[in-house]
């Protein structure tokens, strides 16, 4: 039974990709939080094929045909394509030299996974160009999709979708009783079903909620929807708790803050103190897992090693490789490539990476290049402000806001792990990138209800610079495919 739903899925896209290849995409986007689940079946039983990659070449085939025969303007962002080049240029030449040097990068990984020990060219290039790059392949898709606020309220729903997915998988296979005792023992348990780390997962569940509290802040979307928000967001929330990462705490905590300041809402404040105090009273093992290696009674020594989980070896080993070549750094995996690594082991340490990505930046790429790989960050949190800021629209500052919560959510996450490399756990906040930079092409509109009262008109045509829509019969965005464009409306 199951294979036949997959099937079914898998033949709705690929025939519905030809009608409208974005919204197949969305889809598509939806469905990758499950392309690991094990309970879902692949109907096709070949070695590195799978039903998310057979989706996403139909949705791929159908665009590529969409632009052949409807050729229309990429209009890309300047900043954002120097941002975004740079970025791929520091990252190719970064596997360039991981190439180059993959007999020392195979002996050294080998110590501490044996399946290094045959490691070769082509699998660098699969492992760290292929695999990644279908990822990044979602942004760029989304962003050449979206040409009207329809398609991109569409392109936020899909990415916070695959999220909600992720929290109900999580909530369903770890009891809520974990909560209240020892929840650690079945952390292993959403890596299982997942495949996906706690600290990855952690990080979109404290982006998702704060964007899902903006949903209902700035009252986007119609009133069903804000009162089903709350309910969803609870199962964030809870899968959060059951993640038990320290960086997602404290995340969510930052999120919280940033998103509050940038949309200047005492509200948010609120929910936040709310939350807190919640987590502290009525779910020990979070105080627990926050204050873990901390003697409360204050009779022992603070370990160092048990509070960072054995980072305080890592760290510092990573340091000693970033003194070795502190400009330009070892290329990708610099931490393996470098002494780092071998100084970690001789200290009792073994990781493959330094747990924190601003050490991993500097080991992989030094100083020189280390403003690439945090371009692509640092362009979509200001754009992210800008959106807020500058925007009348909800929907545009809803993007906004995702991209705020996004880009520092990776930034606080980054302290205690997380690759900015190319990686595929970054896919999610590749499809918001594509959203947000869109987001600064469209007209910044404000919609006018049809029967509105005479006042409300008088002070939407007193704005300045407001771009107002032509009335709607029923007040909303107009229907339509790929052709829609806001610029039709006209100005005041």
């Amino acid at each position: 039974m199951r294979i036949a739903i997959v099937a079914l899925f898998m033949l709705f896209v690929i025939i519905y990709a030809q009608r409208d290849w974005f919204r197949a995409l969305c889809c598509v986007v939806v469905f990758t939080a499950l392309t690991d689940y094990p309970g879902l079946p692949n109907p096709l039983d070949a070695k590195g094929i799978n039903h998310w990659s057979v989706m996403l070449g139909a949705v791929v085939m159908a665009w590529i045909i969409s632009r052949f025969m409807h050729w229309r303007s990429w209009n890309i962002p300047r900043g954002w394509l120097i941002v975004i080049s740079i970025y791929m240029f520091v990252e190719l030449v970064g596997i360039a030299r991981l190439c180059s040097n993959v007999d020392v990068f195979k002996m050294r990984a080998a110590q501490i996974n044996s399946g290094y020990a045959s490691y070769n060219v082509r699998a660098v290039l699969v492992d760290m160009l292929y695999s990644p790059l279908r990822f990044m392949l979602l942004g760029l898709l989304m962003f050449d999709g979206v040409r009207s606020k329809r398609q991109l309220l569409y392109g936020l729903c899909s990415v916070l979708g695959a999220v909600l997915i992720y929290a109900i998988v999580v909530d369903k296979e770890i009891p809520l009783s974990s909560l209240a005792g020892d929840g650690m023992q079945f952390r292993h348990r959403i890596t299982k079903w997942t495949n996906r780390h706690p600290n990855d997962l952690a990080r979109l569940f404290a982006a998702s909620f704060w964007i899902g509290i903006s949903i209902w802040q700035l009252k986007v979307g119609s009133l069903t929807l804000r009162r089903v928000v709350p309910f969803l967001l609870g199962f964030i929330v809870i899968a959060l708790g059951h993640t038990h990462s320290r960086g997602g705490y404290l995340a969510f905590v930052a999120v919280g803050i940033v998103v509050a300041i940038t949309v200047s809402s005492w509200r948010t404040f609120a929910v936040l103190a709310m939350a807190v105090i919640v987590a502290g009273t009525s779910a020990p093992s979070i105080t627990k897992r926050i204050f873990t290696g901390v003697d409360m009674t204050g009779d022992q020594a603070l370990d160092m090693g048990e509070v960072t989980a054995g980072r305080d070896v890592i760290w510092a080993a990573a340091l000693v490789g970033i003194e070795e070549s502190p400009l330009i750094g070892h290329g990708s995996k610099g931490y393996v490539v470098s002494s780092a690594l071998m100084t970690s082991i001789a200290h009792g340490g073994g990781e493959g990476h330094p747990h924190n990505a601003y050490l991993e930046t500097l080991l992989d790429h030094g100083i020189l290049g280390a403003f690439g790989r945090l371009g692509p960050l640092l362009y979509v949190l200001g754009a992210g402000v800008v959106l807020v800021r500058r925007r009348r629209d909800p929907l545009l500052r809803l993007a906004g806001v995702a991209a705020v919560a996004w880009a520092t959510a990776c930034f606080i996450m980054g302290l205690s792990g997380q690759h900015w490399g190319f990686s595929e756990n970054l896919f999610t906040f590749w499809c918001v990138a594509g959203l947000t930079v869109r987001a600064l092409t469209l007209p910044d509109t404000v919609p006018q209800r049809v029967g509105a009262p005479a006042r409300y008109r008088r002070q939407v045509r007193r704005a300045p610079g407001a771009v107002i829509r032509a009335a709607h019969p029923r007040g909303l965005l107009p229907r339509g495919g790929h052709g829609v464009d806001d610029s039709r409306a006209r100005t005041t």
